[in-house]
């Protein structure tokens, strides 16, 4: 299958191009998604790409969160999260 889009420089703006769950930790994500697809919901510990923490975020599950954070520490209420980067 032939990709038109596959020369083209990527930009923060444009859809991500994988897709991952995220599992939480103290280190950085790798890579660090565009944004979070939420599939069940609950909270989360989050620090941003500009290093500001969030303890106890609520999120709903089907929700995508288009924010680039850099880490997700804790994960709880039976939230499960993807990065789609």
């Amino acid at each position: 299958m032939t990709d038109a889009f596959q020369m083209d420089i990527p930009s923060l703006g444009d859809p991500g191009t994988s897709f991952q769950e995220i599992t939480a930790g103290p280190g950085d994500l790798n890579p660090i998604p565009k944004a979070l697809y939420i599939a069940a919901g609950g909270t989360i510990d989050v620090t941003d790409y500009a290093g500001n923490a969030e303890a106890a975020v609520p999120v709903v599950a089907g929700s995508i969160i288009p924010c680039r954070f850099s880490k997700i520490t804790s994960i709880d209420g039976g939230a499960v999260v993807y990065g789609i980067a």
